[in-house]
């Protein structure tokens, strides 16, 4: 073995203890880590239960909780808190309003996810305000400067979790202000968690449907669809015959009348499935969902002829919806007398378990 081929093996076996020599490091590190966090979360569990019962001032607790780790351990201890004795966990924050407020403001001061996860805190484990106007309303406005959709994200959440309808409302309008887009689907699901009156949010939320923007205003029908009750149903009525509305908040409104049937509707409803085409064509796909929930001669017989649509997906909607009012066999029989393949077919397609054989024939 000559003097190079020695110097490259000792270089390899170096390399190899340096290696290993550094996962062992590691490994230890991660373990000191981990008993050190398992000691700190011993101790504020120590430590809120000492606030608890007033052993220990809050102020000091708050204090460490300005450090982002700390806060982070205080979260854990939360978490596993509020499963079994949850009004313990809600008193703690009644309890120590003004600290609270001072730690809010200094999160306030950090970074967009620091304020993101101080807002995550609030939306997890605070219970509702008595009052909507509280200051740290205020505050939590405050993260939206030069935020995140995350951060927005969790400041809605902690907004819910809050029950400040003003302080939603607020949010939406620096949305559309800023031109933030946030989903629809995000926004109803989240107010879902509102902790107030959901109606009265729904309700003040709808008043700015000509000033905000389309996605907004469409996720406030959106979360009205899911509520209970139908007191909604003349409003958007009203909104749709007489307003000029975006097209998806139009679709929006006229979905809003299949999970809350409304006779006042009915005729609505009709008049969208007798155009096929263009925007009109559009929100035929979503009454021909809608009709659904209607069970009068008239939308039954809508819902069949809108089977010979040229556009597949009014045809798809009526099927599905004939399918849900139930078909008897003289319906079946017209069906295929008209000669119409692509209608027989979408019914196959549509209603698997109740097939229509496809005679010959064109759509019409």
């Amino acid at each position: 073995m000559n003097l190079f081929t020695q110097y490259v093996l000792y270089f390899y076996l170096f390399i190899c203890i340096v290696l290993l020599l550094y996962n062992v490091h590691y490994l230890n590190r991660i373990r000191r880590r981990a008993r050190g966090h398992a000691r700190r979360k011993r101790r504020w569990e120590l430590d809120v239960w000492a606030v608890d019962t007033g052993i220990v001032a809050p102020q000091k607790l708050f204090w460490y909780m300005r450090r982002t780790e700390n806060l982070l351990v205080f979260n854990e201890v939360m978490s596993v808190k509020i499963l079994t004795r949850p009004q313990e966990v809600h008193t703690f924050f009644l309890e120590h309003p003004a600290e609270f407020r001072a730690l809010a403001r200094e999160y306030g001061r950090k970074p967009a996810m620091e304020r993101a996860f101080f807002a995550y805190v609030v939306a997890s484990y605070h219970p509702p305000l008595a009052d909507e106007y509280d200051p740290l309303v205020e505050t939590l406005l405050g993260y939206l400067d030069s935020s995140t959709v995350y951060c927005r994200e969790n400041v809605l959440s902690a907004l819910y979790a809050l029950g400040s309808c003003q302080g939603v409302e607020h949010v939406y309008s620096i949305l559309n202000e800023w031109g933030w887009f946030h989903s629809p689907k995000l926004l109803s699901d989240g107010m879902m968690r509102f902790a107030g009156d959901k109606e009265t949010l729904v309700r003040r939320l709808w008043q700015h449907r000509r000033e905000w923007d389309e996605a907004l205003v469409t996720a406030v029908v959106q979360f009205a669809a899911m509520l209970p009750g139908d007191d909604f149903a003349p409003p958007f009525l009203n909104a749709l015959e007489r307003e000029k509305l975006p097209l998806e908040l139009r679709f929006s409104l006229v979905r809003y009348f299949q999970r809350h049937a409304c006779p006042q509707a009915e005729p609505m409803l009709l008049r969208l499935m007798e155009v096929h085409t263009g925007e009109q064509g559009q929100l035929a796909i979503a009454a021909a969902a809608s009709l659904s929930a209607y069970r009068s001669p008239a939308a039954r017989q809508a819902l069949k002829d809108a089977l010979h649509s040229r556009n597949w997906h009014i045809r798809y909607n009526a099927a599905a919806s004939l399918g849900r009012l139930g078909l008897d066999g003289d319906e079946v029989e017209e069906i295929r007398a008209s000669g119409d393949r692509y209608a027989m077919e979408m019914l196959d397609y549509a209603l698997p378990t109740q097939p229509v054989h496809a005679g010959e024939g064109a759509c019409v």
